[in-house]
């Protein structure tokens, strides 16, 4: 049994009711974003392959919150990494429209860093792996901002919320005396909210017309 969180006390399926059902927050968020797409012919495999990786990191999480295992871990860990990565291809692909190659660079980039900090599980509570998507889309929003796109502060707004989930991920074991429940749980709720922005600042800016960039 993996005990990271607050709110798991023992073994057992239901010993994390709370986080696990937090979860939910994500698959709302793959319905709204869903319904970001499902009108836009423009939109091809790419609308679905995200739609579908936020499902399975719902799945994941939930299952990583009920059994505790490696195996599960990994379910939970694989698809969020995996979303980083597919996301940022895209945006910078089909909004930013830099080339492939510039677009290789960025993304292998965001995949080194964060098995690098994978190397030091302890700091801030396991969050320093999330560092390098923070910067990723720190920066995606500064240049969503200055070039005027569609809906120009969602991203600033994305990273607001995603510098407050981290907050609240990092200070769950901090608080265990004080909340017994912990706050993972917020991480969950506001990622979900989190996706959602950044799935509407990609599909409210994604060319009308597909093309190779």
């Amino acid at each position: 049994m993996i005990d990271l969180y607050c709110e798991r006390l023992g073994p057992g399926l239901l010993a994390e009711p709370i986080n696990a059902a937090s979860n939910l927050a994500f698959f709302i968020a793959a319905w709204k974003s869903w319904l970001l797409i499902k009108d836009r012919e423009s939109i091809g495999y790419e609308g679905f392959l995200l739609v579908g990786l936020i499902i399975t990191i719902g799945i994941g999480s939930t299952l990583f919150h009920s059994y505790a295992t490696n195996w599960a871990k990994q379910l939970d860990i694989i698809p969020i990494l995996l979303f980083q990565l597919c996301f940022v291809w895209f945006y910078i692909l089909k909004v930013i429209e830099l080339n492939y190659s510039k677009t290789a660079i960025i993304v292998i980039a965001l995949f080194t860093a964060s098995h690098l900090t994978r190397q030091f599980p302890h700091l801030l509570n396991g969050s320093l792996i999330y560092a390098p998507a923070f910067c990723v889309i720190i920066t995606l929003a500064i240049v969503h901002y200055y070039q005027k796109k569609n809906n120009p502060t969602l991203l600033i707004s994305a990273t607001a919320i995603f510098a407050l989930s981290l907050f609240f991920r990092t200070i769950d074991n901090a608080i265990c005396s004080y909340l017994t429940i912990g706050s993972h749980f917020l991480w969950h709720i506001l990622n979900g909210v989190l996706i959602y922005l950044v799935m509407k600042a990609l599909f409210t800016n994604w060319p009308a017309q597909r093309h190779l960039s």
